[in-house]
């Protein structure tokens, strides 16, 4: 219940940011609105960046519970970037990322919670997971799966983590 009523909340909020721009873009010299949304992607990041920390601090992270945290991923992450668009005086086109830094680590490790080990060393491989640490990554890796798994079917990408999360 709390999380559908989160979900018209934000909606609405969106809704309502939208009707505002033109006349807030019309009406507020540009640095006042540019201020805004700078506003909004800090107050983004006061709600994403512990989010994120929570996430990585966990040491287990079941399958029930990886489907369940990227349901709610999936949810607030796309959330969030319709607010800031509709914040800003353009369509912010995927810049969404770059006001807001912890959006793209919980993207990326959004995908983590759902992915398969091959999926996951794959993307490493291809630098698709790059907003997330070394240290990050391989906390994430141990909780989601078992030490055996990641020896047996992510070998080197377990051992350039452990390299690069020492130093």
């Amino acid at each position: 219940a709390a999380g559908a009523a989160a979900q018209r909340a934000t909606h609405q909020l969106v809704r309502e940011l939208a009707l505002l721009r033109p006349q807030w873009c019309e009406t507020l010299p540009r640095g006042v609105a540019l201020s805004s949304v700078s506003r909004l992607a800090e107050a983004l990041s006061a709600v994403l960046r512990p989010l994120y920390e929570s996430l990585v601090a966990l040491r287990h992270i079941s399958e029930r519970d990886s489907r369940a945290l990227h349901k709610v991923l999936s949810f607030l992450l796309p959330a969030c970037e319709q607010l800031l668009s509709a914040a800003a005086r353009s369509p912010l086109d995927g810049r969404c990322e770059h006001l807001v830094p912890s959006l793209r680590r919980c993207r990326q490790l959004g995908r983590l919670l759902d992915a398969r080990l091959a999926e996951v060393v794959a993307w490493w491989g291809e630098g698709e997971l790059d907003a997330i640490s070394a240290r990050d990554l391989l906390v994430l890796l141990r909780a989601i799966w078992n030490e055996e798994a990641l020896l047996a079917n992510a070998r080197e990408m377990h051992r350039a983590l452990v390299t690069e999360a020492a130093l």
